[in-house]
C-alpha cells in the first residue's frame, strides 16, 4: 500500500513476482523483512527467501531485481543507487555495486546485526566485538 497524504487514502501496489511462474498454483508465502529507504525516490525491499524490490520512483511502482537465483541480504543499507552493504541469513556481510542485482560476499567473519544510523556508516555486531565500516571508503 501507498499513501502520499500522510496516510488519509491509501493506493494499492502490485507486486511484480517475476521470479515466479505463471503455472504455480500455490499462493506465494515470502514475506518481506526489511526495507533501505535512500531517498524520496529510491527504496529496496527484502524478503525472508531472498527476493528483493527496487522502487526508482517513490514507490509507484516496484521491480523485482534479477537474476532471481542470486543470494541476497535479508537485511540491507544503500549508501548511493548502485552502492549497498548487506547481512544474509548465513550471517556473512554482502555488497553490491550494481544497484542489488549481484551481491558479492565480502570477508570470512560471520555477524549477528547490521545497523545503519546514517550514510557514512554501518555497524556490525558479531560474537566478538562491535565494528564499523566506513561507507565513504567502499565503492
Amino acid at each position: 500500500m501507498l499513501t502520499r497524504d500522510g496516510g488519509i487514502r491509501w493506493t494499492g501496489v502490485k507486486d511484480p513476482r517475476t521470479c515466479r511462474s505463471k503455472d504455480e498454483e500455490e499462493p506465494y508465502e515470502g514475506r518481506p523483512v526489511s526495507v533501505s529507504i535512500l531517498d524520496s525516490s529510491f527504496a529496496w525491499i527484502a524478503f525472508d527467501d531472498g527476493r528483493m524490490l527496487r522502487t526508482t520512483n517513490g514507490g509507484l511502482t516496484w521491480i523485482e531485481l534479477q537474476p532471481c537465483q542470486q543470494n541476497r541480504p535479508l537485511v540491507a543499507h544503500f549508501s548511493s543507487q548502485d552502492h549497498g552493504i548487506g547481512l544474509a541469513n548465513d550471517r556473512f556481510l554482502y555488497e553490491t555495486i550494481d544497484g542489488g542485482k549481484q551481491w558479492i560476499k565480502i570477508g570470512t567473519d560471520k555477524y549477528g546485526s547490521l545497523a545503519f544510523k546514517d550514510r557514512e556508516y554501518v555497524w556490525l555486531v558479531s560474537e566478538n566485538a562491535l565494528f564499523r565500516i566506513d561507507l565513504d571508503t567502499t565503492p
